[in-house]
């Protein structure tokens, strides 16, 4: 009678590779950067600050509109420069001025709040998550959208306490992987301060 032997992925991994034990997956390491620091003097100094993957860079001397501002790795910015295209396979931040999006400090609420989930279905779009909190007395708006081409997009607006603006940053993970970017994302949001 034969006998069936069961190994772990890691156990046969060791085998496969004389006994060598497989390297730990590495955690994603952050660094603190204020609001003014990752626009990079572009707005109105805001009191805020937030963590970021440590890798990233703010990305120079890219084709970008006023008031934008880009965060990634730093061997990526160079090829951003030559094609751009931003780095889909190592992920990205960006901010910037929305000019269509405010906050109305009578109302308590962004300007889009109310319909916004309307706007996104009639575009084919899905909201996944949202949330609103207070950081500092200003309010921030987390979103979490899902596009028709199943990309999903991780992005907040930050009041600045006017109706006309609001501070707008989004989040497009490596490669799209959801694990890394809702990981990344709650590491953002909680982090604000």
């Amino acid at each position: 009678m034969k006998r069936l032997i069961h190994l772990s992925i890691p156990a046969l991994l060791a085998i496969l590779v004389g006994c060598a034990t497989p390297e730990p997956v590495s955690v994603q390491e952050y660094k603190r950067v204020s609001l003014d620091e990752f626009f990079a003097g572009q707005i109105v100094s805001i009191p805020l600050s937030f963590e970021i993957p440590a890798q990233y860079v703010h990305a120079t001397r890219l084709k970008e509109p006023v008031a934008y501002s880009y965060w990634m790795q730093s061997n990526e910015v160079a090829g951003v420069v030559r094609s751009d295209n931003l780095p889909v396979k190592t992920g990205y931040l960006y901010g910037k001025v929305s000019m269509n999006v405010g906050f109305d400090q009578r109302k308590g609420k962004f300007s889009d709040e109310d319909a916004f989930e309307g706007q996104l279905a009639k575009a084919g779009m899905t909201l996944v998550e949202q949330k609103r909190f207070e950081v500092n007395g200003y309010p921030v708006w987390s979103l979490i959208v899902r596009q028709k081409d199943g990309k999903v997009i991780y992005s907040m607006y930050i009041a600045m306490l006017i109706e006309s603006n609001a501070l707008y940053i989004v989040y497009r993970p490596p490669t799209n992987d959801l694990a890394t970017g809702r990981a990344a994302w709650n590491r953002f949001i909680s982090s604000i301060e």
